[in-house]
């Protein structure tokens, strides 16, 4: 089945006349009863019922009618897409974020970026690191930030942007939220939820072990939603970066004394892949912003 088949079908739908709807579609007549002939034999019946000069729509027709009408409006609405998209009057960036990526630290790249090209259109996606690489080798993602690479794919390329610091957050009304600083000592005895969606889930249970500090390790969460309802009703306390934003006001951050405990946030594109205009230009943003605010900028 044709395009041209189908708008031949439609015109001589609409006016119920061979001579006028070839006239309309500006096709000679014989042209366009072939069409319509060819179109019958695939679709296995009859459309019209030619009485003299009177032309009928058979049931066939009649049910094939709104079928074909929505199949060259969809047509027309993907040319004018794919046309729109080669002018650049539309554009999409697919981002990758690991779960413990909170989008807000971007909200200033993002905004900027929609509003130098205000045709495009954000695709997001989350997972865990491994899975946000994946979707760059699949092609599924065109740019990702995520706070570990291990090294694997040789193509993948890499930018530290900040590091920051791992802080625990308590109920106000735990033991230890009114201290200044925490060690790891603190931790003796004390139920910590752990964040299995985190990347450096295993850090603190392994610190604890090597130090001979004996931790109840008795919740596991794997959304920072779930945290913050075990933290308000002060179940345990939660090992954290800095920048993950809690709403409830009952929620305090303890820093690490020396902040010795820090992680990496990178942003990776994959190396010889021809980036789209947003991609490009996101890259360049990200890598010129100073994140020095919120955190430590390592580059």
């Amino acid at each position: 089945m044709e395009m041209h088949q189908i708008r031949y079908f439609l015109s001589v739908a609409k006016t119920l006349n061979f001579t006028r709807a070839a006239e309309q579609c500006n096709v000679a007549q014989p042209s366009l009863t072939r069409a319509i002939k060819k179109l019958e034999d695939e679709l296995g019946g009859e459309l019209f019922h030619r009485e003299g000069r009177r032309t009928h729509m058979t049931d066939l027709g009649e049910i094939m009618l709104p079928l074909l009408t929505q199949s060259l409006k969809s047509a027309a609405a993907a040319k004018e897409q794919a046309q729109s998209y080669g002018k650049a009057e539309i554009a999409h960036l697919r981002l990758g974020l690991s779960s413990t990526v909170d989008i807000r630290m971007m909200q200033g790249v993002l905004g900027e970026l929609m509003r130098v090209m205000p045709g495009l259109e954000l695709l997001i996606s989350r997972g865990t690191a491994e899975e946000i690489e994946q979707g760059l080798e699949a092609g599924q993602t065109d740019v990702a930030l995520t706070a570990i690479h291990q090294d694997g794919w040789h193509r993948i390329l890499q930018w530290p942007l900040f590091a920051e610091e791992f802080v625990v957050v308590a109920n106000l009304q735990h033991q230890l939220a009114n201290k200044a600083g925490i060690n790891l000592d603190d931790l003796e005895n004390q139920s910590i939820v752990t964040r299995a969606h985190c990347e450096q889930t295993g850090l603190f249970p392994d610190l604890l072990d090597t130090h001979d500090i004996n931790a109840d390790f008795i919740h596991e969460v794997t959304s920072d939603t779930d945290l913050a309802f075990l933290l308000a009703n002060n179940l345990g306390l939660g090992i954290v970066p800095k920048n993950t934003v809690f709403a409830d006001d009952d929620i305090v951050r303890l820093p690490f004394e020396n902040g010795q405990y820090q992680r990496s946030l990178s942003l990776l594109a994959v190396a010889g892949r021809k980036y789209s205009k947003p991609a490009d230009l996101l890259i360049k943003m990200l890598r010129a912003k100073d994140w020095s605010g919120d955190a430590l900028q390592i580059a």
